[in-house]
């Protein structure tokens, strides 16, 4: 699945909004949510999706969400050796 987003960051409420902007989806949009909690940060992620194909969603919304899983656990990752690095 490919797409192409915009963010919003919200330094004050330590949240990025996004909105895909085109893609492979009808829709897609979503919120990651930062908590500092004692001494470690808390990342909480809310994502809305539509395939927009009623009759194949059924099949194709479990591998959208798997393809989004792994999208997302890859950016965690990313972030993580960025501030071991530095």
């Amino acid at each position: 699945m490919e797409w192409t987003e915009i963010d919003h960051y919200d330094a004050s409420r330590a949240r990025i909004d996004f909105r895909q902007l085109e893609g492979d989806l009808e829709s897609l949009d979503g919120s990651w949510q930062l908590y500092n909690e004692a001494g470690y940060t808390r990342v909480c992620l809310l994502m809305n999706f539509r395939i927009g194909i009623p009759s194949i969603e059924d099949i194709l919304t479990p591998i959208a969400i798997q393809a989004l899983e792994e999208n997302c656990h890859g950016m965690l990752e990313d972030i993580e050796k960025q501030l071991r690095v530095s």
